[in-house]
């Protein structure tokens, strides 16, 4: 098993750290290790940043990820289509989907593997997403 490299270029408190992009990045990178995809470990050997993950979903995809559902004018992005593992982005962040389920209020709680702060890095398995409704997720991506 591999560490997950910190990203030089971001510092807190003069110390590199993982953010969600460079999490989503790394395991993207693992996976196309893990399944032969030379060409797709290339594309994620660098980070990308959460920009870039909502600019492949604003094209349609990219060679590597799918477009599975998106929110437009008229409509949100459902969850519905979701599968386990599927790339949520929001405005400033990308995270893992796991599951989810609606409250009786209309928010939603979202479980997600995730790496966009201390306290989920640091938990196992699945943490709660800070995404309470469906209209802050701007596309759902899935792995080709």
């Amino acid at each position: 098993v591999r560490s997950i490299p910190a990203d030089n270029s971001k510092t807190y408190d003069g110390k590199r750290y993982v953010d969600c992009s460079s999490f989503t990045s790394w395991v993207l990178y693992e996976y196309a290790l893990a399944n032969g995809n030379t060409a797709m470990k290339n594309y994620f050997s660098t980070q990308k940043t959460s920009s870039t993950f909502a600019s492949i979903g604003a094209n349609g995809g990219n060679s590597y990820l799918s477009v599975i559902d998106r929110k437009s004018s008229n409509r949100n992005a459902d969850l519905a289509n979701a599968r386990e593992g599927d790339i949520l982005v929001t405005n400033g962040h990308v995270e893992f989907f796991k599951s989810y389920v609606k409250n009786t209020n209309g928010t939603l709680n979202i479980k997600v593997y995730n790496c966009g702060s201390d306290s989920s890095i640091k938990a196992s398995g699945a943490t709660t997403s800070a995404t309470k409704k469906a209209s802050e997720i701007l596309y759902i991506l899935r792995v080709k």
